[in-house]
């Protein structure tokens, strides 16, 4: 079954932690959480839709962990927030199943913003 991504923004403030937990179900009525063992996941920020990579969260990298109830938990530390130069950038969140099909989850506009 394909998957319409949906459009959502994020705001994260510059030399701060981010978190943000998001719920993957598998139907349109929020019954029934995605079971994620096994998945990979990565969100990606470019400078532009389908530009340059300004940075990458991913589960190889812990900064995206997949967790019970299809939660799809991304997490940055003060010290990679405060590394970001950009102050906006467009990204997509993609997951791939152990048999290898990837899907977009999420896109949207993720902004970094100073204190």
């Amino acid at each position: 079954m394909s998957v319409d991504p949906a459009r959502l923004s994020f705001t994260v403030w510059r030399g701060t932690t981010f978190e943000k937990a998001i719920t993957y179900y598998e139907d349109r009525d929020e019954a029934s959480p995605h079971d994620l063992t096994g998945f990979t996941a990565e969100l990606i920020l470019r400078d532009k839709i389908g530009g340059v990579t300004l940075a990458a969260m991913t589960t190889e990298n812990a900064m995206i962990e997949l967790r019970a109830g299809g939660i799809i938990f991304l997490q940055a530390t003060p010290e990679v927030t405060a590394s970001w130069t950009f102050n906006a950038a467009a990204y997509s969140l993609t997951v791939t199943s152990p048999a290898g099909r990837t899907d977009a989850l999420l896109h949207g506009l993720f902004r970094v913003r100073d204190l």
